[in-house]
């Protein structure tokens, strides 16, 4: 669907920017955004995302990040961009700082999200340095609370990694 979505007039549609699965969606959104296709033969044996993979919405590589999938992917992208559009009044509302091993942290990071919470879109991906086996990798989680719905006008979202907690809109 990325060739019927444009910024600033250029369209978003997937390309192939060059061998070993690595491809680009206009690259002048950021310098990073060239990203790679990690197939499945590639992640080690006790790899969490062997878990459920897709070859229809594989593994993204992207810099140090790694998605579960490309849909998790392109969904941060959004949420991540969409700040910096035009007209958008984007701010950083609030950071908070908790303790990495306190269970309440560990369950924002982990825990699906239910109806009670209003339908939240949690997106989950991890640092590791681009190293596959790595032995603590750091994992976030994006979780976008507002602007999604019907008749919302503030979009809204909560990151969660390395101990902070931010909510940006």
């Amino acid at each position: 669907f990325g060739h019927l979505l444009t910024h600033n007039g250029h369209s978003l549609a997937l390309q192939r920017a060059g061998d070993n699965g690595v491809y680009r969606i206009y690259q002048a959104i950021d310098y990073r955004t060239t990203f790679r296709v990690v197939p499945l033969s590639e992640l080690p044996a006790n790899h969490p995302y062997r878990i459920g993979y897709k070859t229809t919405d594989p593994v993204i590589r992207w810099d140090n990040l790694l998605y579960p999938s490309f849909s998790s992917f392109l969904l941060r992208t959004v949420l991540v961009w969409w700040r910096h559009g035009v007209g958008v009044g984007r701010r950083h509302v609030l950071t908070g700082r908790i303790i990495d091993n306190d269970p309440r942290y560990r369950r924002l990071l982990t825990e699906a999200m239910s109806e009670q919470q209003h339908g939240g879109i949690a997106v989950d991906y991890r640092w590791d340095g681009r190293n596959l086996n790595h032995a603590n990798p750091t994992y976030f989680r994006c979780v976008s609370v507002s602007g999604f719905r019907p008749g919302e006008r503030v979009a809204a979202y909560v990151e969660v990694g390395v101990g902070d907690i931010r909510l940006l809109t």
